[in-house]
């Protein structure tokens, strides 16, 4: 018994599909589309709505024709693990001047000429040519999260760093960081 309301409901949306859109104008001439009759006596139009049939093109050409049959596809090197020996992770640097001692491990093979792009809490703040150990100088107090990437001469990445976050202790309150270049 319930079964038949609950059919005729689920059929009740098809129903109004097939009616299509009202359409009329107000006395303002602002014309108006619904899915309802418009209320009262007010002329109007009926237009029928028809779905419209899938979109086909005999053109559409699929990525991989694009490349030649002899052709080999180039692949990108993916850059090598590299190690933060200094600072360690969560470690705390004390040092009054905020000088910072970098270390970095070396992936185990043989490096070309690099530069050590150093991102200082997502910025870049050296970039060092053909050294692993330096010191960045004038770092203010707080955490800060430190990575390093080792980049060919075209600006490729041959080693990425997973980010270390450490803390710059300065005793001194007062202090005035120097002025940097």
């Amino acid at each position: 018994m319930l079964c038949v309301p609950l059919t005729l409901l689920a059929l009740l949306p098809l129903s109004l599909m097939d009616q299509g859109v009202y359409r009329w104008t107000d006395p303002q001439g602002v014309s108006h589309y619904s899915d309802q009759r418009p209320s009262g006596a007010q002329p109007h139009q009926v237009i029928e709505v028809t779905p419209s049939p899938a979109v086909t093109s005999p053109n559409l050409v699929h990525p991989s024709h694009l490349i030649p049959a002899n052709s080999q596809p180039e692949t990108l090197p993916v850059p090598l693990p590299l190690t933060l020996i200094a600072p360690q992770q969560g470690s705390t640097v004390r040092d009054n001047q905020g000088h910072v001692r970098v270390a970095v491990r070396p992936p185990k093979t043989s490096l070309p000429p690099f530069d050590m792009q150093v991102y200082l809490d997502g910025r870049v703040r050296e970039k060092i040519h053909n050294q692993l150990v330096f010191q960045m100088e004038n770092v203010d107090r707080g955490a800060h999260q430190l990575s390093v990437e080792l980049l060919r001469e075209d600006g490729t990445i041959l080693a990425k760093s997973s980010p270390v976050t450490f803390y710059l202790h300065r005793a001194h309150l007062k202090q005035a960081p120097a002025k940097q270049p």
